[in-house]
């Protein structure tokens, strides 16, 4: 799969698997809309990966999650990847 100029959407992108994916693509060239909870986290995560979005988001609130892809739709005007990592114990 093409991976650089891409852009995905990686949920739960503050730690763990989410954070690993989220640098992983960046590295490889995808621009990566970063979506978690951990506002603070996602900004400086941000900071650290070029073209990448920080959006704030609970997943749980689905209105919420449709106004953080439409945000992200505006920003990129496109998706072509999704990884659906976020988690609730």
């Amino acid at each position: 799969m093409q991976i650089k100029d891409r852009v995905f959407v990686v949920t739960g992108a503050s730690s763990g698997i989410g954070l690993s994916t989220a640098i992983a693509l960046s590295e490889r060239g995808a621009r990566v809309a970063l979506l978690a909870r951990s506002g603070d986290a996602l900004q400086e995560l941000a900071q650290q990966l070029p073209g990448s979005l920080p959006v704030t988001v609970d997943m749980t609130e689905f209105d919420r999650v449709k106004e953080a892809v439409r945000a992200l739709h505006q920003h990129y005007g496109r998706v072509d990847g999704l990884v659906n990592n976020s988690g609730r114990s």
